[in-house]
C-alpha cells in the first residue's frame, strides 16, 4: 500500500509539472486536459490515502505458553490470529528408543538439527533461539536453553510443534521433511541441553 501511495503521489507531482509547462506553451485545450488528468489523479491519491489510514495495523503474533496434557484430548486454542493444534494427549507420544536416550540418539539429533537449512536457522547453534533468521520472527524462536521455560515445556507439544509446525510462527511443519525417528532425534538433542526428556 505504501508504494502504491508514493508511486501516486510521484504520478502527481509529474503531472503538476507538466501541467506548468503546458500552461506555459500550450493552447487551452491542452491545459484544460492536464487540469483534469491532475483533479483525476489528486481524487485518486486521496481515495488511496484514506483506504490506507483506514487499514487495522497488524497485531503481533503471540503463542500461548504451552500447557501440561493430559491423557484426555484437548481442544485447539487459538491466539493471534494463528489456532495451535492440541497436542497428541503424552501416553500417545513415545520415541522409537528408551529414554533418557543414549549419546548416539543425541548426536544424531544435533547432526540434522545442525543443517543449515534445519533448525539451527532459527533456533541458532547453542539452541538458544538465536539463529541467523530469529530476528525477523514474531513471536521469536523457542530458547532450548531456558530451563525454566523448557520444564513447562511437555514432551508431547515439543514433538507435535516439530512434527506439525506452529501456526501463527516462524516454526514451520517437518513430517514431510523428516522421518519420525528423525524427528525425536532432532527433539532429544533439542531437550539435551536442560535434560527434560520425560513426559
Amino acid at each position: 500500500m505504501k508504494r502504491m501511495l508514493l508511486v501516486a503521489l510521484g504520478a502527481t507531482l509529474l503531472l503538476l509539472g507538466a501541467f506548468g509547462i503546458a500552461s506555459a506553451h500550450a493552447n487551452g485545450e491542452v491545459c484544460t486536459m492536464l487540469r483534469r488528468t491532475l483533479v483525476f489523479t489528486t481524487l485518486l491519491l486521496t481515495v488511496l490515502a484514506m483506504v490506507a489510514c483506514a487499514a487495522p495495523a497488524a497485531q503481533p503474533t503471540a503463542t500461548l505458553p504451552p500447557q501440561p496434557t493430559t491423557a484426555a484430548s484437548t481442544p485447539a486454542s487459538t491466539s493471534g490470529g494463528g489456532t495451535i493444534p492440541a497436542p497428541p494427549p503424552a501416553a500417545a507420544v513415545k520415541p522409537p528408543f528408551p529414554l533418557p536416550p543414549s549419546p548416539d540418539v543425541i548426536a544424531a539429533g544435533k547432526a540434522i538439527y545442525m543443517q543449515p537449512d534445519k533448525c539451527v536457522l532459527c533456533h541458532g547453534p547453542n539452541g538458544d533461539g538465536k539463529g541467523i533468521a530469529a530476528s525477523g520472527l514474531n513471536p521469536p524462536p523457542r530458547n532450548f536453553t531456558d530451563c525454566t521455560a523448557m520444564k513447562e515445556f511437555p514432551l508431547s507439544t515439543h514433538y507435535d510443534h516439530v512434527v506439525n509446525g506452529v501456526s501463527g510462527t516462524g516454526m514451520s511443519a517437518w513430517k514431510d521433511k523428516l522421518t519420525d525417528e528423525q524427528i525425536w532425534q532432532v527433539v532429544m538433542y533439542e531437550r539435551s541441553f536442560c535434560q527434560f526428556y520425560t513426559p
